[in-house]
C-alpha cells in the first residue's frame, strides 16, 4: 500500500465516523402533521406478537400508549429501548403502556430483546409491511426509530422520529399520564 493510499484509507474512515457520530448528534425531530389525529385504523390492527399471541394496540385501550418502532439493525434504536424498559415499569401504575414495534425477522428481534432486557409486548412486521403504516402515521422520511404517543381515548397525541429523551418524554407523554 502506497503513503496515498493509507492516507485517503485513514482519512475516509475517519470522515465515516464522523458522519456516523454526528447522526446521533442531530436533533430529535418532531414529527407535527395533524398532532392530534386518530390511531384508526392502525390501532386496531392485529400484528403478530413476537411471543406468538396477535396482538392489536387497541388491546391497551384506557392506557397511554407509546409505540415504537424499532429494528435490530438500527443503533439509535438500541440507545433508546432502556429508556423504554425504565418507563415502563416506572410507570405502569400510572397507566403508560410501551409496545415496541419491530420491522424485522423474528429472531434477530428476539435476540436483541434478550440482550436489552425488553420485557414489554413486542410486534413484529416486515419492513416492507411497515413502509406504509410508517407513511400513514406522517413519517413520509421513513426514519426509524419512530415512536407515536396515543392518549388513553385512542387518539395520536404526539410523533417523535429520532431518539426518544427524557426531555420529549416529559413534553409528549407526562401530562397524559
Amino acid at each position: 500500500m502506497t503513503k496515498a493510499d493509507f492516507f485517503i484509507r485513514k482519512h475516509l474512515a475517519a470522515a465515516l465516523l464522523l458522519a456516523s457520530l454526528s447522526f446521533l448528534a442531530q436533533p430529535a425531530t418532531m414529527v407535527s402533521a395533524k398532532p392530534k389525529a386518530s390511531a384508526f385504523p392502525f390501532f386496531e390492527q392485529v400484528i403478530d406478537g413476537l411471543d406468538g399471541d396477535k396482538k392489536a394496540l387497541s388491546n391497551w385501550r384506557g392506557k397511554v400508549i407509546i409505540a415504537n418502532f424499532w429494528a435490530s439493525w438500527c443503533g439509535p434504536c438500541q440507545y433508546e429501548i432502556p429508556r423504554f424498559v425504565n418507563w415502563s415499569h416506572k410507570y405502569k401504575d400510572k397507566g403508560l403502556q410501551v409496545v415496541g414495534i419491530g420491522l424485522d425477522t423474528p429472531r434477530k428481534l428476539k435476540n436483541v430483546a434478550r440482550s436489552l432486557g425488553i420485557d414489554y409486548p413486542l410486534l413484529v412486521m416486515s419492513l416492507d409491511a411497515g413502509r406504509p403504516i410508517l407513511h400513514r402515521l406522517g413519517n413520509d422520511k421513513m426514519m426509524i426509530p419512530f415512536t407515536i404517543v396515543i392518549d388513553k381515548d385512542g387518539t395520536i397525541a404526539s410523533r417523535h422520529a429520532g431518539i426518544m429523551g427524557e426531555d420529549e418524554f416529559e413534553i409528549m407523554v407526562a401530562p397524559l399520564l
